[in-house]
């Protein structure tokens, strides 16, 4: 399930404006990715 979560993050991550929408979520997004 987090495997799947991280794959999103990144795709997010990728293509901007998908699933990120505001600049809290893109640090939370980068936070999740470096653990």
């Amino acid at each position: 399930l987090f495997h799947g979560k991280k794959i999103h993050m990144s795709e997010a991550l990728i293509n901007a404006g998908h699933g990120v929408d505001t600049e809290a979520d893109l640090v939370e997004v980068r936070r999740l990715l470096t653990q």
